[in-house]
C-alpha cells in the first residue's frame, strides 16, 4: 500500500476568533416633565440626538483611519513643529500606530430602558419652622461704648 500525502492547509495554526466587542458607555441622560409621558418624550428627543452623536464619534474614532491620524497630528502640531526631523518622524509613526490599534468596526449604539421616578419636593411643616417674634426691638444688644482716655 502506498502512503497518502496530507492535503496542504492554508492556515496550519489554530483558528483565530474575532476579538470580543468593546462596550463604551458614553453618558447618562435625565429629563423631567409634568408627568411621566412628557418626561419620556423629552428624554426620547435627547436620546435620539445623542445616539447620532455617539455613532458619528465611534465612526470617527474607530473606522476612519485618516481622520484619526489627522486629528492626532493637529492636536500635536505645536510639538511636531518644534521637533527635529527624526523625532518628528518617530512621533508621527507612534500617532499612526495608536490609530491602527483603535481601528475597528462600530456595531451600533444601544440605549437602555429609562427608569422613571417621581420627585416630590419636601414642603416645610409648621412644626419644623420655629415661630419668629414679630417685635425684635427688645432683643437687640446695647451698642458697645468706645474706650475713654
Amino acid at each position: 500500500m502506498g502512503s497518502r500525502n496530507p492535503a496542504p492547509t492554508a492556515n496550519p495554526g489554530p483558528p483565530v476568533s474575532p476579538p470580543e466587542p468593546t462596550i463604551v458607555r458614553l453618558l447618562g441622560l435625565e429629563r423631567g416633565g409634568n408627568d411621566e409621558a412628557s418626561a419620556r418624550t423629552a428624554l426620547q428627543m435627547e436620546t435620539d440626538r445623542q445616539r447620532i452623536r455617539a455613532s458619528e464619534a465611534c465612526k470617527r474614532d474607530h473606522e476612519a483611519f485618516g481622520t484619526c491620524v489627522a486629528l492626532k497630528m493637529s492636536s500635536q502640531a505645536n510639538i511636531l513643529n518644534s521637533l527635529s526631523f527624526s523625532a518628528r518622524s518617530e512621533l508621527e509613526k507612534a500617532l499612526a500606530e495608536e490609530c491602527r490599534q483603535q481601528e475597528g468596526t462600530c456595531l451600533g449604539v444601544d440605549v437602555s430602558e429609562p427608569k422613571c421616578r417621581e420627585i416630590v419636593a419636601a414642603k416645610p411643616s409648621a412644626s419644623q419652622a420655629p415661630d419668629k417674634p414679630s417685635d425684635t426691638k427688645g432683643s437687640k444688644e446695647p451698642a458697645k461704648e468706645g474706650k475713654k482716655k
